[in-house]
C-alpha cells in the first residue's frame, strides 16, 4: 500500500508564497477544482474525490488523529466513465 506524508500549514501572506513558487517552477499555476465526499467505514477513511473534468477517484487510507505531519497509508482507485 502507497504511504505518503500530510502536512498542513498556514500561509498569512499567500499571494508573496504563490509568487515566490510561480518564479522556482518551470510550469504555470494550475488550479485544479475537486469536491471530496467522505464516507463511514468501520476501518481506516474513505472518500470519493470528483475533479471538475469529471474524473475520479476512490480513496481509501488509513491515518492516526494527531497534531503535526501525519502518514497516511492509501489505496486510489482511478474511476473511468464509459
Amino acid at each position: 500500500m502507497p504511504t505518503n506524508i500530510e502536512i498542513k500549514a498556514r500561509a498569512p501572506e499567500f499571494a508573496a508564497l504563490r509568487a515566490r513558487a510561480e518564479q522556482l517552477s518551470d510550469d504555470p499555476v494550475q488550479t485544479i477544482t475537486q469536491t471530496d465526499t467522505f464516507f463511514f467505514v468501520s476501518k481506516g477513511r474513505l472518500k470519493l474525490r470528483e475533479f471538475g473534468s469529471g474524473y475520479a477517484q476512490l480513496i481509501y487510507y488509513e491515518r492516526d488523529d494527531q497534531e503535526g505531519p501525519k502518514r497516511s497509508d492509501n489505496f486510489v482507485g482511478e474511476t473511468h466513465d464509459s
